[in-house]
């Protein structure tokens, strides 16, 4: 690919990222704002600080997400898709609240969200689940709704699979195992709402990305897992440079599934372009990390750190510097 290409993909990929950051924020935010506010009017306590943060974060995200998605197909989302993405996001982050912090099971959670009206709210938090994921359902036409209860299922075994990493220690390709599946289907539940078949190529490239995601997100929250006693991919692997590989392991995985996912490269390359962005931010935050810590992860070390040394610094020139020249590289 050539440089002019590049520098045309950089300047989609950068009004895309703006623009998101911009309007679609503001765009789920209105979506949810409605239940929100009337739940802080019954609030008991279960719905903290932290939920709410996740109800303002999830919802974008996934409205991202599922911009992102039907743009594989050329596809542009609907206005009532659209805000079930966002709805979504919702779901899920109320879900994880449920799988990693109350004992509730898979069938108790495949109760709730199969026999929805049958359930008595417990309290604020599990009335607000049940009002967002009523409206959800209202949304979707029969057949999506069957998908995408199926994929919300397994999205939520594999959540609730993950309490694993905050128990005894677990062998290094068993953490990897968890959290490979846990990311893998993140994606595929976004999926489930596009109103296109989902073949099996498809699948599999989508399921490789999320777990590509996963697999960034938990290099971002080192500190943060440390000090919750979570095991992570990035932990078990021992060091920095050993992160490194993996990042850039899982992008080129991720290429060659999408390569042969059957979806047409003009529709793949804006996609996969701002994953490598994701790439290459990852790999400038692993050199700031090195900067300040040595190259083996040591828990304690890392634990002395104050958070605003362990925050990625986006516009530190040094690390903007590291980033350009990778995008200009960009080919599939």
């Amino acid at each position: 690919m050539n440089l002019p290409e590049n520098v045309f993909l950089l300047l989609k990929a950068n009004y895309f990222l703006r623009n998101a950051k911009k309007n679609l924020l503001k765009e789920t935010v209105s979506y949810l704002e409605p239940f929100i506010q009337k739940s802080k009017n019954t609030q008991d306590g279960s719905l903290t600080k932290g939920i709410y943060f996740k109800l303002r974060d999830y919802p974008f995200e996934g409205l991202v997400a599922g911009i992102m998605l039907a743009s594989l197909h050329g596809y542009k989302l609907k206005p009532q898709e659209r805000k079930a993405m966002a709805f979504c996001g919702a779901i899920l982050a109320l879900g994880d609240v449920f799988c990693d912090d109350t004992s509730i099971t898979i069938e108790q959670m495949e109760q709730k969200l199969r026999f929805p009206e049958m359930e008595v709210p417990q309290n604020a938090m599990d009335e607000l689940f049940l009002e967002i994921y009523t409206e959800l359902l209202k949304m979707l036409p029969m057949d999506i709704k069957e998908k995408y209860l199926q994929a919300l299922f397994t999205g939520f075994e594999a959540e609730k699979n993950s309490r694993k990493l905050k128990g005894p220690k677990l062998p290094p390709e068993e953490v990897n195992r968890i959290i490979h599946e846990k990311g893998g289907v993140s994606l595929l539940i976004y999926r489930a709402l596009i109103p296109i078949p989902l073949t099996k190529p498809e699948e599999k490239a989508l399921f490789q990305c999320g777990a590509f995601t996963q697999v960034m997100d938990d290099l971002f929250d080192i500190l943060w897992d440390l000090r919750s006693n979570t095991q992570t991919s990035a932990l078990v692997t021992g060091s920095y440079s050993g992160i490194k590989k993996e990042v850039n392991r899982y992008y080129k995985d991720t290429v060659s599934a999408f390569l042969e996912s059957g979806l047409k490269k003009k529709h793949i390359k804006l996609y996969l372009y701002i994953f490598n962005i994701f790439r290459l931010g990852s790999l400038a935050y692993i050199n700031q990390m090195q900067a300040v810590c040595q190259d083996k992860l040591n828990p304690e070390e890392i634990l002395g750190l104050d958070e605003n040394i362990v925050k990625f610094k986006h516009f530190k020139i040094s690390n903007i510097l590291f980033i350009m020249p990778g995008t200009m590289t960009f080919k599939l």
